[in-house]
């Protein structure tokens, strides 16, 4: 009985697999300076509202809210 529950789960998980699509891959669609931010490396990005807000790697006392402008690059 627990064999053929195993050879059910195996068969079902291995159908998932197969049949997945892969992920398409990610492309950069722009760049933006941050302004006034000290150390760089941001982290953690957050969508309220319309604001997007984040926090750097390096400075644990501080939260930027981004505003896009135009791009960098």
């Amino acid at each position: 009985m627990r064999r053929g529950f195993a050879l059910v789960c195996a068969l079902l998980l291995t159908s998932m697999t197969v049949a997945a699509q892969p992920a398409s891959e990610l492309r950069l669609l722009s760049a933006h300076a941050v302004d006034g931010m000290r150390g760089g490396n941001l982290s953690g990005l957050a969508q309220c509202g319309k604001d997007l807000w984040t926090v750097s790697d390096r400075d644990d006392d501080q939260i930027y809210r981004l505003a896009p402008r135009a791009p960098v690059c």
